[in-house]
Formats: C-alpha cells, structure tokens, sequence
C-alpha cells in the first residue's frame, strides 16, 4: 500500500457564527494571515539573540464566495449588525475545520473587517469578505 493521499475540497467546513458557508469561488475558498510573527527577535551587538512570545495576535481570515452565493447575504447582515449597533453585537465564533486531514482555525471572537468590492461583468464573479479573528486556534495539519 502506497502513502497516496486524496484531497477533496467539499470536505472543508467554513462556519460563521454557526451558519455554514457555500458557493465558494472558483480557485480558492479562503485564505488566514496571522498579523505578525509568533516571536519578536532582538540580537545584541554581541551576537546574543532573545526572543519575546508576540501577544498581540490576531488573523484575517478571507472568505472567497461567488456572488451569486447566499453566504453572501449571511456575511451582508452580520456587517450591516456591526455598522447599526453598538456592544458588538456582531463579534461571532468563526469554525474553519478541513476533514481530509486535522487542519483547523477556531475563533471565539470574530468579525467583519471588510466588505467586498462587488463588480459585474459577463459571468460570475468572486466576492472577498475579510474577517478579523482574535483568541483563535490555528493548527495546519495538512491533508
């Protein structure tokens, strides 16, 4: 027996605030960036290195959907929750898990960082939606 692993892109699960997300775009269905590194480094003229662990952590997690997608509108009313209300009534858990491996992104506290920039042409397009996640879980378990 081989070591051949399969990837298939229907096993991922994006959830916001427990709503699943469907009709991702065509080559991609979302990315995460951590906003800076895990360690801040400082080496003294010496050549002595310290490190200090960065707590100022938080993750943009971009969602690419077809505009065509009703994601889209679950994304829309969480936005338009956050712009009308105050106490942050619209920071959700966010749950990014791929079952092809162990892979997994969990956020207690998320929200809408940026809306897409729509545009129409002669077929169907991607919307980005960026998310901003802060206290997450990042594990990249592979396949």
């Amino acid at each position: 027996m081989g070591s051949q692993k399969e990837y298939n892109p229907k096993r991922h699960k994006v959830l916001i605030s427990g709503v699943q997300m469907t009709g991702f775009a065509e080559d991609v269905m979302f990315t995460f960036e951590e906003s800076g590194p895990l360690f801040n480094v400082v080496q003294g003229v010496d050549g002595q290195v310290s490190r200090s662990r960065n707590y100022k952590q938080t993750g943009l997690l971009t969602i690419h959907l077809m505009n065509t997608s009703r994601s889209n509108a679950v994304l829309s009313a969480l936005a338009q929750l956050g712009i009308s209300s105050e106490g942050g009534e619209d920071v959700v858990a966010v749950l990014v898990t791929d079952d092809n491996g162990t892979s997994k992104i969990a956020a207690d506290t998320a929200w809408i960082e940026e809306r897409p920039k729509p545009s129409r042409g002669t077929q169907a397009s991607a919307n980005e939606w960026k998310i901003r996640v802060a206290n997450y879980v990042f594990f990249e378990g592979g396949t």
